[in-house]
């Protein structure tokens, strides 16, 4: 019988599958364990989404998403939409470890910043109303 994960190792695993977006096989072989393993980690990778997204991503809803998509039909003659996502490749000094995990397409080291902005190019993404402690979350 295999040996329990520890809690901190799991959130490691988890913040670095959601945060990169290896492979199984390759987080597995980064963090020194069987692509099986990693795969258990998927349901704490789903908690964490559904916990944090409702609280960091702010979708309109009832009358106020009605107004955004009239305004960007009017606006920009986009029937039904409510945001839209984009992304930049921001130029960076790689760091040492894992250099060629920064490269683009265009061969630049880059991170990538997204936002999610609705009609008025406002965010979607708020500061939450409480904060979260290691211990209660």
């Amino acid at each position: 019988m295999r040996k329990a994960l520890s809690c901190d190792m799991q959130v490691d695993i988890s913040l670095w599958r959601l945060g990169i977006n290896d492979s199984y096989r390759r987080v597995g072989h980064l963090f020194g364990m069987p692509r099986s393993s990693v795969c258990l980690i998927a349901k704490l990778c789903q908690a964490i989404v559904s916990k944090l997204l409702p609280i960091y991503i702010r979708i309109a809803e009832g009358g106020a998403l009605k107004e955004v998509v009239r305004q960007f039909q009017s606006k920009y003659t986009f029937p039904q939409c409510t945001d839209t996502i984009d992304g930049r490749h921001i130029p960076i000094v790689a760091p040492s470890e894992f250099p060629a995990d920064y490269y683009n397409q265009k061969g630049w080291r880059t991170v990538i910043l997204q936002a999610l902005v609705d009609h008025e190019f406002i965010q979607s993404i708020h500061e939450p109303q409480r904060r979260l402690s290691r211990k209660g979350t």
